[in-house]
């Protein structure tokens, strides 16, 4: 089953009716504003474990199930979250890779190890 999730390696945080997302460093804050910065910070939460469409709509922390696609169009487009089947790990490394990749907006790792997996026959 396909699941949403937020990407693992981004640290998130709600200061000032701003969220800001942060790299490895500080010089890379970013903010994100929008009309309701607490509902889309809410939802942050609520994915940051794959879930459902199902359980976020009956955890939905917006009025309307459109102003909730629209969060979740904005998130997936600005590469913040995946939708697709939660993979599991081989290993502790490939986990702590995982995260690394996972760290940068429109990087995604799940991808790259099926495009390589791909390259290689494996």
């Amino acid at each position: 089953m396909k699941c949403y999730w937020l990407k693992r390696g981004m640290f998130w945080t709600l200061k000032n009716e701003t969220i800001y997302y942060y790299f490895n460093d500080s010089k890379n804050k970013t903010g994100i504003s929008c009309d309701d910065s607490k509902k889309l910070f809410n939802l942050l939460e609520l994915l940051k474990k794959p879930i459902s469409l199902e359980n976020i709509i009956k955890n939905n922390p917006y009025n309307s199930i459109e102003s909730l696609n629209t969060a979740l169009s904005f998130l997936l487009e600005k590469g913040f979250i995946y939708y697709e089947n939660e993979e599991k790990y081989e290993s502790v490394y490939e986990k702590r890779l995982a995260n690394y990749i996972g760290k940068f907006p429109k990087c995604n790792y799940y991808k790259y190890k099926k495009m390589l997996q791909i390259f290689l026959h494996v």
